[in-house]
Parts: structure tokens; C-alpha cells; sequence
């Protein structure tokens, strides 16, 4: 599990905090989630989630529990498999 808080997650929050909602939005993000934050992603109705790279393969792990979670609960997850050209800088 990670030590501090993913951005993503900051992301819902500051949703949150300034009354919107990300219910039935989709997440892009550059790591699959890992459980921890699937379970916050879920509970905060988020409906696609889109990632660039998995989480087990980032750590070297075998499962990929975050995204298996939200898959289970109804949570569409989609691996990116599109050309990214150009990036100035990852946030």
C-alpha cells in the first residue's frame, strides 16, 4: 500500500471539498490503483477508471488488486493502449 495519498485521490477530495461531485465520471491516471484507493475511487461513484501503466507490474507484484476490486464492483477499468506523442510533464 502506498505511504501517502495519490493524487487521484487528492483530486476526489478537492471535488468534494468544494461541493462537486465525480459521480459517474471517468479517472484518467498514469499507476492502476492500488486496493486502497480502488476502495475510495468506488465509494466515490466514480464510473471508468483509465490507466497508462499497472500498479503490479510498476511494483512487481503478481495482482493487480486495485484494479480486480473495482472490475468486481461494477467499476469499468481500461488499460491505455493509445500512442501518447508528447508530454510536457506528468502531474
Amino acid at each position: 500500500m502506498r505511504a501517502t495519498l495519490s493524487t487521484y485521490i487528492h483530486a476526489i477530495l478537492y471535488a468534494v471539498k468544494n461541493k462537486a461531485t465525480v459521480e459517474g465520471s471517468t479517472l484518467y491516471v498514469t499507476l492502476s490503483p492500488c486496493l486502497a484507493c480502488a476502495r475510495v475511487i468506488y465509494t466515490a461513484g466514480v464510473e471508468k477508471v483509465i490507466y497508462l501503466i499497472s500498479y503490479a507490474e510498476y511494483k512487481g507484484i503478481a495482482s493487480d488488486e486495485g484494479v480486480d476490486f473495482l472490475r468486481k464492483f461494477g467499476v469499468a477499468v481500461e488499460k491505455y493502449d493509445g500512442q501518447i506523442e508528447h508530454v510536457t510533464e506528468l502531474i
